[in-house]
């Protein structure tokens, strides 16, 4: 492993941005404005205050004068937990309690960009006296990576910015070159992006140069001329459409093979999976009943996960860091696979209307069971490459990253209800996706409490990469270029910045070296999942970054509070957040883009 000389300049950002030593009790206090749109449509500011003890025992807790939703209270601990996780202090080691100063109440995620930059500042200059950003307002959802969502009535909201004489900050997904001439505002692409405006410090954009081993390259040249064999394979059965689209993975995954080895095994599996999607639909489309067609296949596909699960259960736990993490990545193939098949289930169960989201389901877990043996046998061939951590660093990091992961959830889990409640979105398709998710969790917990932390990893990391493509990748979907492009610079500059904070430790996240690198292939042709594998390449970099969170000196035997109850079905009298119809009704149709985005990589 070796880091170029190029990373230095992303080691100075990491010191200017990383926490001072936490020696001693501190209470912090800040605030910043939330505008906030009222039924009538009316814009106003609110006041939002965040007071962090230090050290605490976890407590969190949302105020308000009138009721505050469970999206409102999810995503700003999200906030919190993000922001604690990017200034390398444990959440569950702080107190943090948020009070909204108006009388209405508030549903809605996008005060939480506001909360996260807020928080990160406090965390990271409490030593220094910092009282906070100033006189500024701040609208924006965060998401788990820490990137600025998109949320609704931007407008309006620079306008009562601008009319209190704040700052205004808002995500760079809603720029519009409109706005860009009416309001006064900056657009941000993410939380730290948005600390960095605050404190007036240029942009800084930087790349980190560190080498996979030449057994992992290896692996994956296997691993590309076998799944390329197996699409090959059905050409011959596949209608006019889809020999043309698996050809043309192919021939990508060919062009890439020397220069990007994980790549070119990627677009195989891609090929793969439409090879066997287009052969699915070929001939179930043309029989007479296609639920029962597919539930016999469902239960086809199941058994060969049987299969290659027996032999991920027999492997070895102990190895270096690359072979923990690349055996926990066998595990996230097989949860996706085995979530893949319950959607395709619950799909026909709910007889959903287009038989496509079905079979995109089962067709990706198909592909999934070659991939499963492909990161088995990487896995075994860089066990002893690299650093390696204990199994007591292994469960601290898989603990914590858990409790990121099903904060992640629950956040992405109250949108869709949101949704649900407010907007009439169709209950039956979007609960299967709630479900899934949750079932995600729940396997997860149970291979932690069976001591399997590898397992673990691998779930928690599936559930929480299902949020980041079904729900945050939704919002740039369908936005401009150069707003793509803006998200990729600063995604690629934290992905960078992360890797350069776990080299320093001698630790090391090689998926996410393998995200960047396929996701610098796909960013011509297909910008928006290549930003999508940058988040995931934050994602799994935080698995390890866990290990590096301080903890404030704090009693041992202090026992950690209950989560403040969490206010539900309120009035809507203000909104801090987006949804309308038509964007529920969207995230129906994002249901077989996120299958894709699943199938995008091995």
């Amino acid at each position: 492993m070796r880091i170029g000389a190029v990373a230095i300049l992303a080691l100075i950002l990491a010191s200017s941005l990383a926490p001072l030593p936490v020696s001693a009790q501190a209470s912090v206090e800040a605030s910043f404005y939330a505008p906030a749109v009222s039924d009538a449509g009316r814009a106003d500011l609110i006041r939002v205050d965040i007071r962090i003890d230090i050290p605490g025992s976890g407590l969190f807790k949302v105020d308000a004068g009138g009721e505050v939703d469970n999206t409102t209270y999810h995503s700003m601990r999200m906030a919190v937990m993000t922001a604690s996780m990017y200034a390398g202090i444990r959440w569950d080691s702080i107190d943090v309690r948020i009070r909204l100063e108006t009388s209405r109440n508030v549903a809605g995620p996008s005060g939480s960009l506001g909360v996260a930059i807020t928080t990160y500042l406090l965390l990271t200059r409490y030593t220094r006296g910092y009282t906070g950003p100033g006189d500024v307002a701040i609208t924006g959802a965060i998401s788990p990576d820490g990137s600025a969502s998109r949320v609704g009535a931007v407008d309006l909201k620079c306008k009562a910015a601008m009319e209190h004489g704040a700052r205004f900050l808002y995500p760079l997904v809603n720029y519009t070159p409109q706005l860009g001439e009416e309001c006064s505002g900056t657009p941000v692409p993410s939380m730290i992006n948005g600390t960095m405006t605050l404190l007036d410090t240029p942009a800084t954009y930087m790349q980190t140069n560190i080498s996979l081993p030449p057994e992992f390259h290896d692996a994956m040249k296997d691993a590309a001329a076998s799944l390329a064999s197996k699409a090959r394979s059905l050409l011959g059965e596949l209608p006019e459409e889809g020999r043309s689209v698996v050809e043309s993975r192919l021939e990508a995954s060919a062009r890439v093979l020397d220069k990007s080895p994980y790549a070119a095994a990627s677009l195989a599996f891609t090929a793969l999976y439409n090879a066997y999607r287009y052969y699915y639909q070929s001939a179930m489309l043309n029989g007479t009943n296609v639920y029962d067609s597919a539930s016999r296949l469902v239960s086809s596909v199941g058994e060969e996960l049987r299969g290659v699960e027996s032999r991920l259960e027999e492997a070895d736990y102990n190895g270096s860091i690359l072979y923990l993490e690349f055996l926990s990545t066998a595990y996230t193939r097989l949860a996706d696979a085995k979530s893949s098949l319950e959607e395709a289930s619950g799909l026909i169960r709910a007889r959903a209307p287009t038989i496509e989201g079905i079979l995109s389901n089962i067709a990706l877990a198909k592909a999934r069971v070659d991939t499963i043996r492909a990161w088995i046998d990487t896995a075994e061939r860089v066990k002893g490459a690299g650093p390696s951590i204990s199994q007591d660093e292994l469960r601290l990091a898989v603990s914590l990253y858990g409790d990121y992961a099903e904060e992640a959830v629950l956040y992405a889990n109250s949108i869709l209800e949101y949704f649900i409640e407010n907007y009439n979105a169709p209950r039956d398709i979007l609960q299967v996706r709630i479900e899934t998710i949750n079932n995600l969790l729940r396997e997860a917990k149970t291979y932690y409490n069976e001591g399997n932390y590898i397992a673990a990893l691998g779930f928690y990391r599936e559930a929480l990469s299902r949020t980041l493509s079904q729900i945050f990748g939704f919002f740039l979907a369908r936005s401009d270029p150069s707003i793509i492009d803006g998200y990729y610079r600063d995604l690629s500059s934290l992905v960078s910045m992360v890797q350069a904070q776990l080299a320093t430790h001698g630790l090391v996240s090689g998926l996410a070296l393998a995200y960047r690198e396929y996701s610098e292939v796909l960013l011509e042709e297909d910008p928006a999942t290549a930003i999508g594998l940058l988040e995931e390449a934050i994602s799994s970099s935080f698995a390890w970054h866990t290990l590096l969170l301080s903890e404030p000196p704090t009693s041992a035997s202090a026992p950690r509070p209950e989560p403040a109850p969490v206010l539900r079905d309120p009035i809507l009298t203000a909104t801090v957040g987006v949804a309308t119809y038509i964007l529920a009704l969207a995230l129906v149709s994002w249901y077989i883009v996120s299958v894709l985005r699943r199938a995008a990589h091995l």
